[in-house]
């Protein structure tokens, strides 16, 4: 049980990492303590999630989803890699 979650959470300090690196900016922020470690961790796992899929799941009935069918039976994959990133929704 210790090691439990250990490949999620490295990946998400490494994604963290990465995004700071990339944007200079705002590890400027951190830096300057105008963001805290909770804010970085909290964007990481908003905008690079660590577990980019759920399992796979079989809906239970028909269900119309935004114009699309999903029959009763069909496979269905969540992408927690999508999610909070639909710039029509406010964070």
């Amino acid at each position: 049980m210790i090691a439990a979650g250990q490949e999620t959470t490295s990946t998400l300090l490494t994604n963290a990492i990465a995004a700071l690196l990339a944007h200079p900016e705002q590890l400027e922020h951190v830096r300057a303590g105008r963001a805290g470690w909770e804010d970085v961790i909290a964007e990481t796992m908003r905008t690079r999630a660590a577990a980019a899929y759920s399992p796979m799941r079989f809906a239970v009935e028909d269900i119309e989803l935004d114009g699309v069918l999903i029959e009763k039976g069909d496979p269905i994959l969540v992408s927690f890699a999508a999610a909070g990133l639909d710039p029509e929704q406010p964070r």
